[in-house]
């Protein structure tokens, strides 16, 4: 029996061959990689090379001839419609021209999320045929930098202190606001806590997925206490769990990567915030 994923990438793929300016199509992310755990709720992420982008393509909804469109909602940086078709079906559809699979056979190196799989659909002009096979693991990152690092230390104690403000205003709202910046900056530190300390890649994507198989389990125990309802007193305890795993994964990023941590100006910062909450 044929999935209504199966069936959307049908007609997407009828579509394009019936239409000489596409030039290739592409399928990546799970659907495309051999090890991934795919379910019912697995998005499809498809590309589609035109022979020029144009405003007018850009624009368009032709999307809509795949099939019943509940939702669309364009993304940056490439050209992406993040689309959610009749029955909650999600699809990124990305939309580019020749030079982006160009580029990859050029540098002979894949884009990071094609290198753990992709599936060639459609290919008119060979284009495709000179990119290297995907590895099926992520590329290994480079070493995390010392001023990589600070900026995300400063990023996390700039967006975390502002939480105690805005819960003595009762200014809710912008208390998740500031917790929710201050967290990007956590996610990025556990994702290096990971790589360097823990020796392991990670997909995550911003998303933190996988997080409980790349955190020692003690540091997902933790991680368990840095969020609050919308309340100013269990927010206040989660800002306090906040600050604690920051700094405790920061020390120990630090130790593995040869950096200072805690600076006069982090104890300083690490002081105030206990003093705010």
């Amino acid at each position: 029996m044929v999935s209504p994923r199966e069936e959307l990438i049908g007609r997407v793929l009828g579509w394009c061959r019936a239409r000489e300016e596409v030039r290739a199509v592409v399928l990546f992310g799970s659907l495309a990689q051999p090890d991934a755990r795919v379910d019912d709720q697995s998005d499809v992420d498809i590309e589609l090379t035109f022979a020029d982008v144009t405003p007018e393509l850009l624009a368009g909804a032709w999307w809509r001839d795949f099939g019943e469109v509940w939702a669309a909602h364009p993304l940056d940086p490439l050209p992406v419609w993040s689309l959610v078709y009749a029955g909650g079906l999600a699809v990124d559809l990305s939309i580019v021209d020749p030079g982006r699979i160009g580029g990859m056979v050029a540098a002979g190196r894949l884009s990071r999320v094609w290198e753990r799989g992709y599936r060639v659909l459609l290919d008119r002009d060979g284009m495709t045929r000179g990119l290297p096979a995907p590895s099926g693991a992520m590329p290994e990152p480079g070493p995390l930098t010392h001023d990589e690092f600070r900026r995300l230390a400063d990023g996390f104690w700039v967006e975390v202190l502002r939480v105690p403000k805005y819960v003595a205003r009762g200014e809710l709202w912008a208390v998740k606001s500031r917790d929710w910046r201050a967290k990007t900056w956590l996610l990025r530190l556990l994702e290096w806590h990971a790589i360097t300390v823990g020796g392991h890649r990670v997909d995550g994507h911003g998303l933190g997925r996988g997080m409980p198989g790349w955190l020692p389990p003690q540091l997902w125990a933790a991680v368990h206490g840095v969020f609050g309802r919308f309340d100013g007193a269990d927010a206040l305890r989660a800002f306090r769990a906040s600050v604690e795993v920051f700094d405790r994964a920061a020390g120990e990023v630090a130790a593995a990567a040869g950096f200072e941590y805690p600076t006069q100006r982090d104890r300083l910062l690490r002081a105030h915030a206990e003093g705010l909450a």
